[in-house]
């Protein structure tokens, strides 16, 4: 994720100068600006995702766990009732 900018989706003020605001429409240069856990922090939430990709999820894998596992599970009751 080093060195690729953001794009900002949605208004957030910065999380150590609340003065600064990072307004919808924005490119955040990435190379100096966030570390990779807030990057996934911030596209986790919606409010960027990286430029050129269409997810706003890229780079979390927490969504998608969640989903394998309710797929899994719906299909085991789904057996049982066989």
């Amino acid at each position: 994720m080093e060195g690729k900018n953001l794009i900002v989706l949605k208004d957030f003020a910065d999380k150590y100068n609340f003065s600064k605001v990072y307004k919808a429409g924005d490119t955040i240069t990435q190379s100096k600006k966030f570390d990779e856990e807030r990057v996934n922090d911030l596209i986790s939430r919606g409010l960027v995702k990286v430029e050129g990709s269409d997810e706003t999820t890229e780079g979390t894998t927490e969504e998608t766990t969640e989903g394998a596992k309710g797929g899994k599970t719906g299909g085991k009751g789904k057996d049982k009732k066989k």
